[in-house]
């Protein structure tokens, strides 16, 4: 198997290595000064783990300590790093599932950027999105090993799901028409209202708390989101309206809707079939963004509202409702229809009826 070939022909070179002792490099930011001194007589007295210490400096101390410890201290000690720089747990389960997999596929061998890549080869013809969250979860962890995995995946880029306002109001209905307990028709229409005015996400509507809720304010605040960012979102009279029966009698520290990620995925999914037709939690959040652009709203308020990072990411809502380049084809389309007439290229001074 080539996986077997490549592993022992590392294990071949690293026994040469051993054997070989080939002449170290010396760190360059060392002094002149200091190398002569290390290079002197004295060399050959010096312990070489000693004398690695001393030339590699503290990153290299801590890689040299790396590679002496088996792949199990290994994953062990870098899941700490996985710990502090993750604050969602979903990314965090995801990044351990993937390093898990991977030091499977190593076994005993150490990892090298040649086996990573040959570890990734077995998701090529997976979807690019699969490929690419693999890369950038082994990508870190080289980087803190030691070593470069030198690959970069690149991911088409896709627009989001454009929602029609009638399969919005048919999924309205199919709620309201729902034979079922007063209250739980009040949530459920809140659910709605709260992913399609104002783009909340699956686990943006799990955290809510009846004490986010602002009514004389009229703003929610928006707890632990996407990256564990917290934001605000102004409320309208509709939604107010909805809040003020349903939020009584309950306490602050009481969860606005009691339901789990999963739960509210599954709802909306149940209310799709029934209105005969397919949207997403997710999807209603698009239609939010999408909304807010082709009404004209300023891009810099689109990201504050739907909680981005970057304002890059809001620019596919631009692309999505096509209202710049609708603009820029009628320019042109009233020009030709107040101008009938065209240059002729073959006369000059010449007009001629446009044909197009």
């Amino acid at each position: 198997m080539p996986a077997y070939t490549l592993k022992s022909d590392w294990q071949r070179s690293s026994v040469v290595e051993q054997r070989t002792h080939k002449p170290l490099v010396v760190s360059s930011n060392l002094t002149a000064a200091t190398k002569v001194g290390l290079l002197s007589d004295n060399l050959e007295d010096l312990p070489i783990r000693e004398l690695l210490v001393m030339l590699l400096g503290e990153e290299g101390k801590r890689r040299l300590r790396l590679r002496q410890m088996t792949n199990d201290q290994l994953f062990e000690a870098y899941d700490a790093e996985l710990i502090c720089r993750h604050r969602s747990a979903k990314g965090l389960y995801e990044d351990r599932r993937i390093l898990r997999h991977f030091a499977e596929f190593l076994g005993q061998f150490p990892p090298m950027p040649a086996l990573g890549k040959q570890f990734l080869s077995q998701f090529a013809n997976r979807k690019t999105a699969t490929l690419a969250r693999y890369v950038a979860v082994l990508k870190p962890f080289f980087k803190w090993y030691g070593e470069e995995l030198d690959m970069r995946i690149k991911q088409p880029a896709r627009l989001p799901p454009y929602v029609e306002e009638a399969d919005i109001n048919a999924l309205i209905k199919a709620i309201e028409t729902k034979a079922t307990h007063k209250r739980l028709a009040r949530r459920d229409t809140l659910l709605i209202h709260l992913a399609v005015n104002r783009g909340l996400r699956r686990t943006e509507l799990t955290n809510l708390r009846v004490g986010d809720i602002h009514l004389e304010q009229g703003i929610l605040t928006v707890r632990a989101g996407k990256g564990e960012k917290d934001g605000i979102v102004p409320l309208n009279d509709t939604i107010a309206t909805l809040l003020r029966p349903y939020i009584k009698n309950m306490k602050p520290e009481q969860s606005l809707f009691g339901l789990k990620p999963s739960s509210i995925s599954g709802k909306f999914e149940w209310f799709s079939r029934k209105a005969g037709v397919s949207i997403h939690c997710h999807s209603l959040r698009h239609h939010f963004g999408t909304q807010l652009v082709e009404k004209g709203a300023n891009p810099e308020a689109v990201r504050q509202l739907m909680r981005h990072s970057r304002l890059d990411t809001t620019q596919k809502y631009l692309s999505l409702s096509g209202k710049g380049l609708r603009e820029a084809i009628e320019l042109l389309d009233k020009e030709k229809a107040e101008e009938p007439w065209a240059f002729d290229p073959l006369h000059p001074g010449r007009k001629v009826p446009r044909t197009y």
